[in-house]
């Protein structure tokens, strides 16, 4: 169903306008969320046979204080030589965001993101004044990838492993840099 879902929001995203982009080799650059990685697009295929995919891969993030510096670190995976598509989930949408700034692409689409400050959930916001997320570390990690109840969201056992999987993947460092750049 969620595979269904990204390709309806592309298909009506990429034909829905009168200026469409030129088709001829394009590529779509897939930006994942916070905590994920690629393997949230596994499942994630396109029809047309001159589109292809490429997910950004997660960069070193130690000297980036804010989601714009780590949105420029991210920008040399893309080739602005040939017509492009960003296309990012939560933070990879925001990180779409502060590179569509920089580079311009033919379409920039946002899945279950926010587009500015103001669309931030609360607890983002409140994360700026009391950072609970701070005292995320690897033990707190691996009881939270453990159990069911921070995926309130995700309903399928399959997604609900995988997403515990990326979780543990990330590691506590990467979540707490993450949560942090956006609450900031």
């Amino acid at each position: 169903m969620k595979v269904f879902l990204l390709n309806i929001v592309f298909l009506l995203c990429f034909f829905g306008s009168k200026s469409q982009p030129n088709i001829n080799q394009l590529t779509v650059y897939l930006i994942p969320g916070m905590g994920t990685d690629e393997r949230i697009f596994e499942e994630l295929h396109f029809n047309h046979t001159n589109i292809s995919k490429k997910t950004i891969e997660w960069a070193p993030y130690e000297d980036c204080n804010s989601l714009e510096e780590y949105a420029k670190k991210l920008i040399s995976q893309v080739d602005t030589s040939k017509p492009f598509i960003l296309i990012g989930v939560s933070m990879g949408g925001m990180l779409a965001m502060e590179m569509g700034e920089i580079i311009y692409p033919e379409r920039l689409i946002l899945i279950s993101s926010a587009k500015s400050d103001s669309e931030l959930p609360c607890k983002y916001k409140l994360g700026r004044y009391i950072p609970l997320h701070n005292l995320t570390n690897d033990k707190l990690l691996t009881i939270l990838s453990k159990s069911n109840s921070p995926f309130k969201d995700v309903w399928n056992p399959n997604d609900v492993a995988l997403y515990q999987s990326m979780l543990r993947t990330c590691g506590a460092d990467f979540l707490t840099w993450q949560m942090d750049a956006i609450a900031n």
